[in-house]
């Protein structure tokens, strides 16, 4: 609950910031650009993978956990994207920090598509993704080549969690 409350917080002052999508940069492959999106333009940056597996996972810079992780989801990019699976970081920080966002995926080497959250509602932007999920973070979210979601796991995720889920991406 303690993490829903803080989730809930942290997308409700990112709200507040006035960045729905408004500031959005642009991607580039020698950066780690972070893109600022509502939660439409979430559901759009998904659809963008369709044809492709795709692993989404939600994190915030001031996450301990989720910092942790980072570094196996670096790994693992770089060793399934060739194999055909795209990646999404998803922050849950202020807008206002998205320099602190696109500096620690810098400084981990994480080279996948990124966006941060600003939105005003986030029970609403919660319930997109997953009507289970409370807000937890981590988060992470496998989408079959359909867009279908095929797996989620709330906490940490480790590279054995990785290496069977994205063996058979669609089972």
């Amino acid at each position: 609950m303690f993490h829903q409350a803080t989730l809930a917080l942290g997308l409700l002052l990112a709200s507040t910031a006035g960045a729905a999508g408004k500031n959005s940069q642009p991607q580039s492959a020698s950066t780690t650009a972070v893109k600022l999106v509502d939660v439409h333009q979430l559901a759009a940056e998904r659809a963008r993978h369709r044809g492709h597996p795709l692993f989404v996972n939600f994190w915030a810079t001031w996450c301990e956990p989720c910092k942790e992780e980072l570094p196996t989801l670096v790994k693992a990019a770089e060793m399934w994207r060739p194999r055909g699976i795209h990646f999404i970081s998803v922050s849950t920080d202020d807008p206002n920090d998205v320099k602190v966002v696109e500096e620690e995926l810098r400084k981990l080497g994480a080279h996948f598509d990124s966006v941060l959250i600003a939105t005003g509602d986030p029970d609403s932007m919660i319930r997109a993704v997953d009507e289970k999920w409370t807000g937890t973070l981590p988060a992470s979210f496998l989408y079959a080549p359909s867009g279908k979601r095929i797996r989620s796991k709330i906490g940490v995720v480790d590279a054995k969690l990785l290496q069977t889920w994205f063996a058979h991406p669609g089972t």
